[in-house]
């Protein structure tokens, strides 16, 4: 990720992370608050807690997914590529503090309000960002030659790595904010140097890959039975929501933010991707009793759905948008 380029899409960034978040979140919120017991609440949970979780769940982009997405497509360093980064990375941080806030009102920490326990987690979190994107970052760029110089490749680096990653992820955990999204954000502190090499890069690509994704994946089949807990009318409530109020919201941001109407839904499009996001959120829900089974099926079916339909209809938009500028710059030459 790029932070320079990210801060100058401030305004269409801003716009579309704002109305990317606020409208999946009401729809979510309305659903599950008018319905509860369809949309798969625990019996005996509060409805606001649970409106509150669909509303988040739904709002969250799935980060990592996105970024791999653009890569693909050769997007991530354009304009349209920015924008996109850099509203998930603030839909990534509202959703996060969000559903901190739920499960702090689930499990209050003892001696301390859900209001006070929320302010301290925030606090923690904008810190502990802040000094990682700062100071951490100039140290980390500091730090990588002389590992390289003194350590044996590539031991020493990846040790490194992998020991801040733990650490970053160990913060944000005391925080009140899941450890991915520390991960994260010490994996952006550290892929903004320039002494990082590119096969250090794929030494650690190819061992999240091959060994942490598959355990990941087994460990989300292993927690139920997605055969029969499998609910085809919850299922596609889900997909739905979440789809329309993505799409609606963060197309309606670039729009606003002065991007082309083919740019605008592709930035929709790829706000829309869920991913390992969505199920974590899904597994800590389901952990913490607020809901029920099918619901959980539900939210990584329509995770696993929105991340395979980014791709393509983004790829879609912009040979579309390529297609109209070539018209209009002949058609503008002949007339």
């Amino acid at each position: 990720i790029d932070l320079r380029s990210i801060f100058r899409q401030g305004r269409a960034a801003l716009l579309v992370s704002l109305f990317g978040v606020t409208f999946p979140f009401v729809a979510g919120f309305a659903t599950a608050g008018t319905f509860p017991s369809y949309m798969g609440a625990e019996v005996g949970t509060d409805t606001l807690i649970f409106a509150l979780f669909v509303g988040t769940a739904l709002s969250i982009s799935a980060l990592p997914v996105i970024a791999k997405i653009l890569m693909d497509l050769n997007l991530l360093r354009t304009e349209m590529g920015t924008v996109i980064i850099s509203s998930a990375m603030f839909d990534d941080l509202v959703g996060w503090i969000l559903f901190s806030f739920v499960l702090g009102m689930i499990h209050p920490p003892a001696g301390q309000s859900v209001a006070e326990a929320t302010k301290h987690t925030i606090m923690l979190v904008l810190l502990f960002v802040g000094v990682m994107l700062t100071v951490g970052r100039w140290l980390i760029d500091r730090l990588l030659p002389l590992l390289q110089a003194h350590t044996t490749w590539p031991g020493g680096v990846l040790g490194f790595i992998f020991t801040l990653t733990l650490a970053g992820a160990a913060f944000t955990e005391y925080a009140g904010i899941h450890a991915v999204f520390g991960a994260f954000i010490v994996g952006i502190a550290i892929g903004e140097s320039g002494h990082l090499r590119r096969r250090t890069s794929q030494h650690i690509h190819e061992i999240v890959t091959n060994v942490f994704a598959p355990f990941f994946f087994a460990s989300i089949g292993l927690r139920t039975n997605f055969v029969s807990n499998f609910h085809l009318g919850l299922t596609a409530t889900v997909i739905g929501v979440a789809c329309v109020g993505k799409l609606v919201g963060a197309s309606w941001g670039a729009r606003l933010g002065g991007m082309d109407r083919n740019s605008a839904l592709a930035i929709g499009l790829g706000m829309n991707a869920r991913g390992a996001m969505e199920m974590i959120l899904g597994i800590l829900a389901l952990q913490a009793g607020l809901i029920k089974e099918h619901m959980f099926v539900a939210l990584v079916i329509m995770a696993m759905f929105t991340s395979l339909l980014s791709a393509p209809a983004i790829h879609f938009f912009v040979k579309r948008r390529q297609k109209l500028r070539l018209k209009d710059s002949v058609e503008g030459r002949l007339f």
